[in-house]
């Protein structure tokens, strides 16, 4: 799969991807992230993004828009904080939370069997983050898979 580059990585790219049914590979993760997240080949991991995710953010999530959604990469990798823990399947997750102007932007991934870390969801709300009741259970599943 083609990487497509974080420069290239528009509000214009994510609209052309849900609409046209798409996934593609936003960037490669760095050797050691990928190391960290137990991938299989962590020179090749890929952080990719799907239509589906895109339809889930915009629909569940309606104060997200394309704008927000091309500036993933970037708020999860100047997270204030990350965290990582396992889901139901037992995968590795990256919950990423910022703190912007009086709101904050949780960024979570999660890692599948192509050596890929999917954008799985994101959210934007009023607050602080670390008094968020998703911080506070992110926190507490973390804290269980260590």
């Amino acid at each position: 799969m083609p990487i497509l580059g974080v420069q290239n990585f528009t509000a214009e790219a994510v609209e052309y991807i849900q609409k046209n049914h798409k996934r593609i590979a936003v960037e490669k993760i760095e050797p050691s992230f990928a190391k960290d997240l137990q991938l299989k080949y962590p020179d090749d991991a890929r952080a990719v993004i799907d239509h589906q995710a895109i339809n889930h953010i915009l629909k569940e999530h309606k104060n997200l828009a394309y704008e927000d959604i091309a500036n993933y990469r970037e708020l999860s990798k100047q997270a204030n904080e990350t965290l990582k823990l396992k889901d139901n399947q037992n995968r590795p997750v990256v919950a990423s939370f910022n703190q912007i102007n009086g709101f904050f932007v949780v960024v979570e991934q999660v890692s599948n069997a192509k050596n890929e870390l999917m954008l799985k969801t994101m959210y934007k709300a009023r607050g602080n983050y670390r008094d968020s009741l998703i911080y506070k259970k992110t926190l507490a599943k973390s804290q269980n898979s260590n």
